[in-house]
């Protein structure tokens, strides 16, 4: 069984599980996200992003303790979750990378 990775940002001025949020700035066009970055595995596979946005999986999401998010060969899928604030001025586009 292939193993999927599905990642799930929310764009949000609210504190994640992990208590950070990635501050997009104009001078900084990448930033690095595993050490602010919640994730969930979903052993089933089968939960949609309308059941894990759900209060009751907000507790579920596990603080990334790696300094590379790496989950290994798994059958399962994992949410991953982000709070991302932007203060540029300008609308463009940023590489979030683990």
């Amino acid at each position: 069984m292939r193993t999927f990775l599905v990642i799930y940002i929310l764009i949000s001025f609210f504190n994640n599980l992990s208590g950070q949020v990635i501050i997009l700035q104009e001078k900084k066009p990448s930033q690095e996200v595993s050490h602010f970055l919640t994730y969930l595995e979903d052993k089933t596979s089968k939960l949609t992003i309308d059941e894990i946005t759900q209060p009751k999986f907000e507790n579920k999401f596990q603080k990334s303790k790696q300094d590379v998010f790496n989950v290994g060969v798994s059958a399962s899928t994992f949410w991953i979750k982000v709070t991302v604030q932007n203060i540029s001025p300008q609308i463009r586009d940023w590489l979030l990378y683990s």
